[in-house]
Protein backbone atom coordinates (compact mmCIF):
# COMPACT_ATOMS: atom_id res chain seq x y z
CA UNK A 1 0.00 0.00 0.00
CA UNK A 2 3.24 2.39 0.23
CA UNK A 3 2.81 3.19 -3.39
CA UNK A 4 -1.05 3.67 -3.64
CA UNK A 5 -0.67 7.85 -2.92
CA UNK A 6 0.63 7.59 -6.35
CA UNK A 7 -2.21 6.50 -7.73
CA UNK A 8 -4.87 8.63 -5.79
CA UNK A 9 -2.90 11.46 -5.55
CA UNK A 10 -1.03 11.36 -8.88
CA UNK A 11 2.53 11.14 -9.38
CA UNK A 12 3.46 14.91 -9.70
CA UNK A 13 2.79 15.69 -6.56
CA UNK A 14 4.94 13.05 -5.38
CA UNK A 15 8.36 13.76 -7.15
CA UNK A 16 9.59 15.59 -4.38
CA UNK A 17 9.06 13.24 -1.39
CA UNK A 18 11.15 12.57 1.20
CA UNK A 19 10.39 8.72 0.48
CA UNK A 20 13.33 7.96 -1.88
CA UNK A 21 11.63 5.40 -2.98
CA UNK A 22 8.44 7.46 -3.31
CA UNK A 23 10.08 9.91 -5.08
CA UNK A 24 12.14 7.94 -7.61
CA UNK A 25 8.81 5.67 -8.49
CA UNK A 26 7.14 9.35 -8.96
CA UNK A 27 9.82 10.67 -11.21
CA UNK A 28 9.64 7.26 -13.39
CA UNK A 29 6.15 5.48 -12.94
CA UNK A 30 7.25 3.73 -16.32
CA UNK A 31 10.12 1.98 -15.24
CA UNK A 32 8.77 1.41 -11.44
CA UNK A 33 4.79 1.92 -11.24
CA UNK A 34 3.74 -1.20 -9.44
CA UNK A 35 0.09 -0.57 -10.88
CA UNK A 36 0.81 -1.63 -14.07
CA UNK A 37 -2.11 -0.06 -16.22
CA UNK A 38 -1.53 3.22 -14.46
CA UNK A 39 1.77 3.74 -16.18
CA UNK A 40 1.79 6.27 -18.63
CA UNK A 41 3.17 4.78 -21.56
CA UNK A 42 0.91 1.64 -21.48
CA UNK A 43 -2.06 4.51 -21.32
CA UNK A 44 -0.65 5.69 -24.28
CA UNK A 45 -0.60 1.99 -26.28
CA UNK A 46 -4.26 1.40 -24.81
CA UNK A 47 -5.09 4.85 -26.64
CA UNK A 48 -3.16 3.55 -29.68
CA UNK A 49 -1.89 0.35 -30.69
CA UNK A 50 -4.23 -1.28 -28.46
CA UNK A 51 -7.29 0.47 -28.83
CA UNK A 52 -8.93 -1.70 -31.61
CA UNK A 53 -8.70 -5.51 -31.00
CA UNK A 54 -9.79 -6.95 -34.41
CA UNK A 55 -6.78 -5.11 -36.31
CA UNK A 56 -5.13 -6.21 -33.18
CA UNK A 57 -5.47 -9.21 -34.35
CA UNK A 58 -4.14 -9.06 -37.60
CA UNK A 59 -0.47 -9.74 -38.29
CA UNK A 60 0.06 -5.83 -38.71
CA UNK A 61 -1.55 -6.00 -35.06
CA UNK A 62 1.07 -7.70 -33.87
CA UNK A 63 3.81 -6.16 -35.42
CA UNK A 64 2.81 -2.92 -33.69
CA UNK A 65 3.25 -4.60 -30.84
CA UNK A 66 6.06 -6.62 -31.13
CA UNK A 67 7.49 -2.85 -32.54
CA UNK A 68 6.23 -0.86 -29.63
CA UNK A 69 7.74 -3.59 -26.82
CA UNK A 70 10.76 -4.86 -28.48
CA UNK A 71 12.43 -1.63 -30.05
CA UNK A 72 10.68 1.53 -28.96
CA UNK A 73 9.53 0.94 -25.66
CA UNK A 74 9.86 3.70 -23.28
CA UNK A 75 11.66 6.10 -25.97
CA UNK A 76 10.82 9.48 -26.77
CA UNK A 77 8.55 8.58 -29.59
CA UNK A 78 6.59 6.06 -27.72
CA UNK A 79 6.45 8.90 -24.79
CA UNK A 80 5.15 11.35 -26.77
CA UNK A 81 3.95 10.07 -30.33
CA UNK A 82 2.80 6.45 -30.46
CA UNK A 83 1.19 5.47 -33.00
CA UNK A 84 -0.38 2.89 -35.27
CA UNK A 85 1.43 1.54 -38.32
CA UNK A 86 -0.90 0.16 -41.05
CA UNK A 87 2.49 -0.74 -42.79
CA UNK A 88 6.49 -1.00 -42.86
CA UNK A 89 6.20 1.86 -45.68
CA UNK A 90 3.68 4.12 -43.29
CA UNK A 91 6.65 4.00 -40.36
CA UNK A 92 9.48 5.03 -43.00
CA UNK A 93 7.34 7.80 -44.34
CA UNK A 94 6.63 9.06 -40.58
CA UNK A 95 10.46 8.60 -39.95
CA UNK A 96 11.15 10.62 -43.27
CA UNK A 97 8.81 13.10 -42.48
CA UNK A 98 11.03 13.95 -38.95
CA UNK A 99 13.77 15.41 -40.83
CA UNK A 100 16.31 14.70 -38.17
CA UNK A 101 20.22 12.75 -38.86
CA UNK A 102 20.38 9.48 -38.70
CA UNK A 103 21.62 9.54 -35.03
CA UNK A 104 18.69 11.69 -33.80
CA UNK A 105 16.00 9.75 -34.97
CA UNK A 106 17.87 6.34 -33.26
CA UNK A 107 17.76 8.21 -30.19
CA UNK A 108 14.31 9.43 -30.82
CA UNK A 109 12.84 5.53 -31.87
CA UNK A 110 15.32 3.52 -29.02
CA UNK A 111 15.88 3.91 -25.56
CA UNK A 112 18.71 1.41 -25.06
CA UNK A 113 18.22 1.02 -21.30
CA UNK A 114 14.51 0.69 -21.78
CA UNK A 115 14.60 -2.64 -19.33
CA UNK A 116 17.47 -1.38 -17.03
CA UNK A 117 20.52 -3.05 -18.63
CA UNK A 118 21.67 -1.15 -21.38
CA UNK A 119 20.94 -3.06 -24.49
CA UNK A 120 23.86 -1.82 -26.99
CA UNK A 121 22.63 -3.71 -30.20
CA UNK A 122 18.91 -2.75 -30.01
CA UNK A 123 18.41 -0.63 -33.05
CA UNK A 124 15.44 0.67 -34.80
CA UNK A 125 15.88 -0.81 -37.63
CA UNK A 126 14.74 -4.46 -35.77
CA UNK A 127 11.14 -3.41 -36.66
CA UNK A 128 12.21 -4.73 -40.29
CA UNK A 129 12.72 -7.62 -39.41
CA UNK A 130 10.01 -7.77 -37.09
CA UNK A 131 7.20 -7.03 -40.07
CA UNK A 132 9.01 -10.03 -41.90
CA UNK A 133 8.25 -11.82 -39.03
CA UNK A 134 4.68 -11.15 -38.19
CA UNK A 135 3.69 -11.51 -42.24
CA UNK A 136 5.58 -15.09 -42.15
CA UNK A 137 4.29 -16.40 -39.19
CA UNK A 138 1.33 -14.93 -37.45
CA UNK A 139 -1.53 -16.55 -39.61
CA UNK A 140 0.03 -20.02 -39.03
CA UNK A 141 0.05 -19.36 -35.36
CA UNK A 142 -3.53 -18.75 -34.87
CA UNK A 143 -4.63 -21.64 -36.97
CA UNK A 144 -2.50 -23.58 -34.27
CA UNK A 145 -3.68 -21.67 -31.10
CA UNK A 146 -7.09 -20.82 -32.15
CA UNK A 147 -7.54 -20.13 -28.10
CA UNK A 148 -4.58 -18.00 -27.91
CA UNK A 149 -3.41 -20.39 -25.21
CA UNK A 150 -1.16 -17.55 -22.96
CA UNK A 151 1.60 -20.40 -23.12
CA UNK A 152 1.98 -21.18 -26.38
CA UNK A 153 1.54 -17.06 -27.44
CA UNK A 154 4.49 -16.34 -25.11
CA UNK A 155 6.42 -19.10 -26.95
CA UNK A 156 5.72 -17.42 -30.23
CA UNK A 157 6.75 -14.40 -29.30
CA UNK A 158 9.79 -15.41 -27.80
CA UNK A 159 11.05 -17.71 -30.08
CA UNK A 160 9.45 -15.84 -33.60
CA UNK A 161 10.76 -12.02 -32.76
CA UNK A 162 14.36 -10.71 -33.11
CA UNK A 163 15.87 -9.48 -29.91
CA UNK A 164 12.67 -10.27 -27.82
CA UNK A 165 13.42 -12.69 -24.80
CA UNK A 166 11.58 -13.98 -22.17
CA UNK A 167 10.66 -10.67 -20.26
CA UNK A 168 9.28 -9.07 -23.43
CA UNK A 169 7.39 -11.31 -24.44
CA UNK A 170 6.06 -11.60 -21.46
CA UNK A 171 5.01 -7.98 -21.19
CA UNK A 172 2.96 -8.11 -25.11
CA UNK A 173 1.11 -11.51 -23.48
CA UNK A 174 0.46 -9.07 -20.71
CA UNK A 175 -0.62 -6.24 -22.75
CA UNK A 176 -3.31 -8.31 -24.52
CA UNK A 177 -5.02 -9.29 -21.59
CA UNK A 178 -5.16 -5.85 -20.25
CA UNK A 179 -6.56 -4.33 -23.10
CA UNK A 180 -8.93 -7.12 -23.10
CA UNK A 181 -8.03 -8.42 -26.51
CA UNK A 182 -7.23 -11.76 -24.68
CA UNK A 183 -9.50 -13.22 -21.00
CA UNK A 184 -7.62 -13.40 -17.97
CA UNK A 185 -6.20 -16.11 -17.19
CA UNK A 186 -6.55 -18.67 -14.38
CA UNK A 187 -4.16 -17.43 -11.34
CA UNK A 188 -2.89 -21.11 -11.73
CA UNK A 189 -2.38 -20.69 -15.49
CA UNK A 190 -0.48 -17.07 -14.66
CA UNK A 191 1.61 -18.76 -12.22
CA UNK A 192 2.68 -21.69 -15.06
CA UNK A 193 3.78 -19.01 -17.07
CA UNK A 194 5.81 -16.77 -14.15
CA UNK A 195 7.65 -20.14 -13.46
CA UNK A 196 8.13 -20.39 -16.99
CA UNK A 197 9.99 -16.91 -17.02
CA UNK A 198 11.75 -17.78 -13.66
CA UNK A 199 13.18 -14.01 -13.64
CA UNK A 200 11.99 -10.83 -11.72
CA UNK A 201 8.30 -12.12 -10.66
CA UNK A 202 10.09 -15.14 -9.19
CA UNK A 203 12.83 -13.71 -7.92
CA UNK A 204 10.14 -11.00 -5.97
CA UNK A 205 8.28 -13.95 -4.23
CA UNK A 206 12.06 -15.01 -2.43
CA UNK A 207 12.29 -11.63 -1.28
CA UNK A 208 8.97 -11.84 0.39
CA UNK A 209 10.09 -14.84 1.81
CA UNK A 210 7.81 -17.07 0.08
CA UNK A 211 9.97 -19.37 -2.35
CA UNK A 212 13.80 -21.01 -2.00
CA UNK A 213 15.99 -19.96 -4.25
CA UNK A 214 15.82 -23.60 -5.65
CA UNK A 215 11.96 -23.48 -6.38
CA UNK A 216 10.98 -25.88 -8.68
CA UNK A 217 8.29 -24.67 -11.34
CA UNK A 218 5.34 -25.94 -9.02
CA UNK A 219 6.20 -24.26 -5.84
CA UNK A 220 6.67 -21.09 -7.41
CA UNK A 221 3.74 -21.41 -9.41
CA UNK A 222 2.09 -22.53 -5.69
CA UNK A 223 3.50 -19.09 -4.30
CA UNK A 224 2.44 -17.09 -6.66
CA UNK A 225 -1.50 -18.48 -6.34
CA UNK A 226 -1.29 -18.44 -2.75
CA UNK A 227 -0.15 -14.57 -2.97
CA UNK A 228 -2.86 -13.18 -5.22
CA UNK A 229 -5.36 -15.33 -2.78
CA UNK A 230 -3.83 -13.66 0.23
CA UNK A 231 -4.16 -10.30 -1.93
CA UNK A 232 -7.66 -10.66 -2.78
CA UNK A 233 -8.61 -11.65 0.67
CA UNK A 234 -7.29 -8.99 2.34
CA UNK A 235 -7.34 -5.93 0.45
CA UNK A 236 -10.74 -4.13 0.01
CA UNK A 237 -12.64 -4.55 -3.56
CA UNK A 238 -12.71 -0.55 -3.93
CA UNK A 239 -8.96 -0.57 -3.34
CA UNK A 240 -7.91 -3.11 -5.52
CA UNK A 241 -10.08 -1.61 -8.54
CA UNK A 242 -8.69 1.51 -7.69
CA UNK A 243 -5.24 -0.14 -8.34
CA UNK A 244 -6.31 -1.86 -11.38
CA UNK A 245 -4.90 -5.30 -9.81
CA UNK A 246 -5.29 -8.66 -11.05
CA UNK A 247 -2.90 -11.64 -11.66
CA UNK A 248 -0.82 -9.50 -14.40
CA UNK A 249 -0.42 -6.43 -11.96
CA UNK A 250 0.65 -8.88 -9.19
CA UNK A 251 3.51 -10.23 -11.85
CA UNK A 252 4.39 -6.73 -12.46
CA UNK A 253 4.55 -5.76 -9.57
CA UNK A 254 6.60 -8.70 -8.02
CA UNK A 255 9.08 -7.51 -11.16
CA UNK A 256 8.69 -4.35 -9.46
CA UNK A 257 9.48 -4.85 -6.02
CA UNK A 258 12.87 -7.09 -7.08
CA UNK A 259 14.04 -4.52 -9.10
CA UNK A 260 13.36 -1.30 -5.82
CA UNK A 261 14.85 -4.12 -3.58
CA UNK A 262 18.16 -3.51 -5.64
CA UNK A 263 18.38 -0.17 -5.73
CA UNK A 264 17.77 0.05 -2.12
CA UNK A 265 20.71 -2.76 -1.86
CA UNK A 266 22.78 0.29 -3.51
CA UNK A 267 21.99 2.59 -1.20
CA UNK A 268 19.25 4.24 -3.84
CA UNK A 269 21.94 4.26 -6.74
CA UNK A 270 19.62 4.40 -9.37
CA UNK A 271 20.43 4.29 -12.85
CA UNK A 272 19.59 7.51 -15.15
CA UNK A 273 16.88 7.68 -18.08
Amino acid sequence: MKFFPLITDGCDIHKSSLDPHIQKTARDPDYLLPFRSSAPIFQNALDTILSDHNRLSTAVGIFNLAAFRGVFYRSEYVLNNLQWFNSITDWEEYRESLGMTDDKLEAFFVNKSAYGRPQPKLLSTFVYQHWDQCQQTWAAHQQSNPTYDIIKLFNYFMKTFHYVGSLTALLMVGDLIECGFLPLPTPEKMGELVALVDKGAAKGLQRLGLLKSDSTPEEISRAFVTLHLHIENSIDTDIRSRMGYNIIMLEHALCKYQRIYRAGRKGIKWRKK
